[in-house]
């Protein structure tokens, strides 16, 4: 059980929200879009297990966190018209999770 917990213009944050399960996210892969149109993407191409409650975040490429993840972007956008979706690689185009900010 995983979530997109929070999207900022620094980065987008994946959390497992189970307490007691590891979730494997190897694979995963994120992607911001604006009204269909994709403005980036980033997959995490590691195995990479996420323990109970740990979270793991996507920076844009001028992030200085050595380790982790990027995405091709200057900033992600927070504003109401994106929507940050997340895929599994076993069912690549079948949105498992998603972000948008309400009015």
């Amino acid at each position: 059980m995983y979530c997109l917990q929070q999207v900022t213009p620094s980065y987008i944050e994946l959390k497992n929200i189970c307490k007691i399960k590891r979730v494997d996210v190897g694979g995963f892969r994120v992607e911001q879009s604006i009204n269909g149109r994709l403005l980036g993407s980033a997959q995490i191409n590691v195995p990479f297990i996420l323990d109970p409650q740990e979270i793991v975040r996507f920076y844009t490429k001028h992030g200085r966190y050595q380790g982790k993840f990027f995405m091709d972007v200057d900033a992600f956008n927070n504003s109401t018209a994106v929507r940050t979706s997340m895929f599994n690689y076993t069912e690549p185009e079948e949105e498992r999770a998603w972000f948008v900010y309400l009015d």
